[in-house]
């Protein structure tokens, strides 16, 4: 998602980290969608661990808001 659709998602140092083992990012969408009535701006967790393994620094530095 992140790179496919990069003008509709970013990453978010994920807020509830503490109920992870890791550190998190959330795949976040920029604009809410309504899913059976309940407005959703956050699509995925991703571990940080995994996300330094798929993106360069450059990259995560340009989609974490």
């Amino acid at each position: 998602m992140l790179r496919e659709f990069p003008d509709d998602v970013y990453l978010s140092v994920a807020t509830d980290t503490e109920a992870h083992e890791e550190e998190m990012y959330s795949v976040r969408l920029k604009k809410p969608i309504v899913i059976n009535g309940i407005e959703k701006s956050d699509a995925e967790h991703l571990p940080a661990r995994l996300a330094n393994e798929l993106f360069t620094k450059q990259e995560i530095n340009n989609i974490l808001k």
